[in-house]
């Protein structure tokens, strides 16, 4: 198994450990489906070694397979649950332009 690779929201170099390696992680369950969703869930205990700094919108890398490079998510969610685990949620960084058709822009004329 591969550990998922804890980095800040904006980070934009991914050839080192970031924050570090969620080595402490209980499960990583990656969910691709065809033209669908490309998601992973990840249970974490919280008192871990990196727990208070994934937050909202950190990227982790995965490898989620062994033929293609590691792929990046990012953190959308994170819930606790009663016996002191959390399950956090994350989608594919390919989603952060979702719902942003166009990038702003300003024309001169028409």
């Amino acid at each position: 198994m591969s550990y998922p690779i804890l980095y800040d929201s904006t980070e934009s170099d991914f050839n080192h450990n970031g924050r570090g390696i969620l080595s402490d992680c209980i499960s990583c369950q990656v969910t691709e489906e065809a033209n669908g969703k490309f998601e992973m869930t990840i249970k974490y205990p919280s008192d871990g070694i990196h727990f208070d700094q994934i937050e909202g919108r950190s990227l982790l890398k995965v490898k989620v397979d062994q033929y293609r490079e590691p792929q990046l998510f990012r953190v959308y969610d994170i819930k606790k649950d009663m016996s002191k685990n959390a399950t956090i949620y994350a989608e594919h960084i390919s989603y952060d332009l979702s719902g942003i058709p166009v990038s702003p822009y300003t024309a001169p004329n028409a």
